[in-house]
């Protein structure tokens, strides 16, 4: 892990600590690099026995950038300015970070100008520019500050111009061991998209509802403009084993178009028609 401010740069630390037989006062604790700080921490930490942390207060006033090398390249560039209270293994926090930049080579996926608002019983998100190869969106999100080795989204909205869900297929297919154990789940979500594909067909103006628990992603409400008509459904997609189940109702749509994509027909048809379909089939290949 490194800290690309002090990489072959002068840096110092200074700590300033008053301790007695039950408190600890951090009363400057900070890194800088010439005329610049890095982080600042001030504070205390009561009851050492069962240590409480008393107005922890963390401070990276200017964007620090952090480049690993887990995943084939990773490098995010923040500023924080947070609280904490209460006990070290579940502290409460607040305040806010932002995210400059976060980006995760291997998996295709880039964040770029991120907010977290931390308050006592939530935590918001918004990420405006976020893309995870073909797909291009901003979401915001509300979620549980507590963890407990999973992620729980009260309630995420999500707005693309457009998304290609055949990109994520790819890769998801490629990395199925993140997914060996569930990390988050999703209790309520929104999306709203304005091209959109997914297998072969395309759609405009899609909405729909979503959710996402123990690696099963459930969309339901979908409505879309498609081959001059309208499509209605539901469709489940399985992280784990790849498998999607799309059942669909299209209004009004176009024959020669939908049977080219949708059954790869190129026969001359002409017409509208109403179809009733249900699909179920591995994805990955797409």
């Amino acid at each position: 892990l490194v800290i690309k401010e002090l990489l072959n740069k002068p840096s110092q630390t200074d700590i300033e600590i008053e301790a007695d037989k039950n408190t600890v006062k951090l009363k400057n604790i900070s890194l800088s690099s010439g005329n610049n700080p890095v982080i600042n921490i001030t504070g205390r930490i009561e009851n050492i026995e069962a240590p409480v942390l008393k107005d922890i207060k963390v401070n990276i006033p200017n964007a620090v950038t952090l480049s690993a090398n887990f995943a084939g390249g990773e490098e995010i560039s923040a500023k924080a300015d947070l609280t904490l209270n209460g006990s070290i293994e579940k502290p409460e926090i607040t305040g806010n970070a932002k995210i400059l930049n976060c980006r995760i080579k291997k998996y295709f996926t880039e964040v770029k100008n991120a907010d977290i608002i931390f308050e006592p019983q939530n935590i918001h998100l918004r990420a405006p520019e976020t893309s995870v190869k073909g797909a291009v969106f901003n979401a915001s999100a509300d979620i549980e500050p507590e963890f407990n080795k999973r992620i729980t989204v009260k309630n995420m909205q999500v707005n693309s111009m457009y998304f290609d869900l055949n990109s994520l297929f790819d890769v998801i297919k490629s990395e199925q061991n993140i997914f060996a154990e569930p990390f988050i789940t999703i209790k309520k979500g929104s999306a709203a998209i304005n091209e959109f594909k997914v297998l072969d067909l395309k759609a405009k103006d899609t909405s729909a509802d979503f959710e996402f628990d123990k690696n099963i992603l459930k969309a339901s409400n979908i409505h879309a403009s498609a081959y001059s008509g309208l499509i209605e459904g539901r469709a489940e997609y399985e992280l784990n084993s790849g498998f999607l189940k799309i059942d669909m109702q299209g209004k009004d749509l176009d024959i020669r178009t939908s049977m080219q994509d949708l059954l790869k027909l190129n026969d001359n048809f002409t017409g509208r028609t109403d179809v009733k379909a249900k699909l179920s089939m591995m994805t990955g290949s797409y």
